[in-house]
């Protein structure tokens, strides 16, 4: 078993190492320690919950507040910003309590074509069109979601199921955008996609992994059948 688990993982990082070279983007190389440890905080930052209180708010004005509350450097691309005919003096209008950053920022920037991206330690606040450009590459096991791990065909609905809940483009789809490569032997898929797209999928399977426990503490027989217990049932009492 463990032979064909380290077998079934070579496989996997030799296609994935292939699929980089292809992408000529290898994840993570030569990015420095520091670089990596911001990367982090803003992830951890845009998870955060906050409060916004923004009435016709300069475009420029709201990003450099965020920056400051939230300690994390923000950037605005303002060529692509340009490009697509968006000022920077853009009012924005957002009153909304207990949402994340992350949510924050889709609320004011989507309606204005705009989207941000985590990349070299910088939150860069850019164009959709030009977000979409920069490709990344992640693995998700899915070993506990997968009902036959050998068999391709129960992969299938993974893939299609991210396709269609997500705002990406794919190229099986759409003749361009990212791509999905189910690897059945080491239980996982391999997504190149955006940076939005890749968030999209986590909140997929975490929804998926929260519902499998939820159905599975729902399918826990009680005391006596007694709706109030919250106990299941011993071995000795069955």
């Amino acid at each position: 078993m463990a032979t064909r688990f380290l077998a079934a993982c070579t496989i996997l990082l030799a296609s994935f190492a292939q699929i980089i070279a292809k992408d000529q983007s290898p994840v993570g190389a030569g990015i420095p320690p520091l670089t990596q440890e911001m990367a982090k905080r803003i992830e951890l930052a845009l998870e955060g919950r906050i409060e916004c209180d923004f009435t016709d708010s300069p475009l420029d004005e709201v990003v450099h507040h965020l920056e400051k509350a939230h300690r994390i450097p923000i950037w605005i691309d303002k060529q692509a910003l340009q490009d697509e005919g968006v000022a920077l003096d853009q009012q924005l209008t957002l009153v909304k309590s207990d949402i994340t950053l992350q949510t924050a920022f889709s609320l004011m920037l989507e309606p204005l074509g705009l989207t941000t991206v985590n990349e070299e330690g910088v939150l860069k606040v850019t164009t959709r069109a030009k977000a979409d450009e920069k490709m990344s590459i992640r693995i998700y096991p899915v070993a506990d979601l997968v009902n036959a791990p050998l068999e391709p065909e129960s992969y299938k609905i993974f893939i299609v199921m991210i396709q269609n809940q997500t705002s990406g483009r794919w190229v099986d789809i759409d003749q361009e955008g990212g791509a999905i490569t189910a690897f059945p032997n080491a239980q996982s898929l391999v997504i190149r996609q955006s940076q939005k797209v890749q968030r999209e999928t986590e909140g997929i399977l975490a929804a998926l992994r929260k519902a499998k426990r939820l159905q599975r503490v729902s399918s826990i027989p009680v005391n006596g059948g007694d709706p109030e217990s919250l106990y299941p049932i011993e071995p000795s009492q069955k």
